[in-house]
């Protein structure tokens, strides 16, 4: 069954006065995020309500919550902006501006998304984190805005740090492409030449799968797995990730979460230098022994 996040958090802000808001908890933590208040004061879903950045609350001060940041965190943050790029490499052409030079007003979860990536490398964080909550969440979301938006919980890109929701939403991401996840990880069956070949498969599932295996292997809201990270690692540089195909080499030459096997760790190494990897050091891979 698709895991959905939709009923497990963000938590709603209740609106008390402009001078702050009282917050229920979440699943997870005794704070909330970005969803905004139905005018009513109902908890509808926030997904049926049209809100432009520009109407935003007031984002949370995320300054006091640095101390907090993991070890975890500042090994996997470089590699989810590399994710961030190739989510935007995956993008259609932006909306254009009206001659006034002002942005159409964004419409789909699509739109919100690429708002989020502009915010984002503007520095306008919270801004984004915003855009990327509303991808995921408006009319369902999509799955690349599901998985940027599990990349700012993680890192608390403009936002507090919520990883356990962030990593549910990463696996959404994924499931949104392939329904029956767990038993593709599970080796109960392969991904089908469809699957495979479809533009979600080699953007947001092979992004959301490359970061769920970071989150195994570093214990980044879940707990620490190091053959599920081998798993997911896997799928995604089976699918071509070069990121995935450079971890999973490292795990099989070192035996970690699996069997150390220099053979396969050559092979993920040829696959990722294929793709313009860095290549120093690793002349190795090349000796006949390790061949197919």
């Amino acid at each position: 069954m698709r895991r959905t996040v939709s009923d497990q958090g963000p938590q709603r802000f209740e609106e008390k006065g402009s001078e702050g808001a009282s917050r229920a908890p979440s699943l997870y933590s005794n704070y909330s995020f970005y969803s905004l208040p139905a005018e009513d004061g109902s908890r509808s879903n926030p997904a049926s309500r049209q809100v432009s950045p520009a109407a935003s609350p007031n984002f949370p001060d995320n300054s006091r919550f640095a101390a907090q940041q993991s070890q975890a965190m500042g090994a996997s943050e470089g590699q989810s902006m590399g994710t961030l790029q190739k989510a935007k490499a995956g993008l259609k052409a932006p909306p254009q501006r009206t001659p006034s030079g002002k942005r159409p007003e964004p419409e789909s979860p699509e739109d919100y998304l690429q708002l989020g990536i502009e915010y984002h490398e503007n520095g306008e964080l919270q801004r984004a984190a915003y855009c990327f909550e509303r991808s995921a969440r408006m009319n369902g979301g999509c799955g690349a805005g599901m998985l940027m938006y599990g990349l700012t919980l993680q890192h608390g890109w403009g936002c507090q740090i919520n990883a356990p929701l962030g990593f549910r939403y990463l696996q959404s991401a994924a499931e949104s492409v392939v329904e029956d996840l767990d038993r593709v990880v599970a080796g109960g069956r392969e991904l089908s030449n469809d699957e495979r070949s479809t533009k979600a498969a080699q953007n947001e599932l092979v992004l959301a799968l490359h970061e769920i295996g970071q989150s195994f292997r570093l214990g980044f809201g879940v707990q620490k797995d190091k053959k599920m990270a081998v798993a997911y690692f896997t799928l995604s540089a089976d699918l071509g990730d070069v990121d995935a195909q450079l971890d999973l080499a490292f795990c099989f030459a070192n035996g970690k979460g699996c069997k150390k096997n220099l053979k396969l760790a050559a092979k993920y190494y040829r696959m990722a230098m294929a793709q313009g990897a860095n290549t120093f050091g690793l002349s190795w891979v090349y000796k006949d022994k390790y061949m197919d």
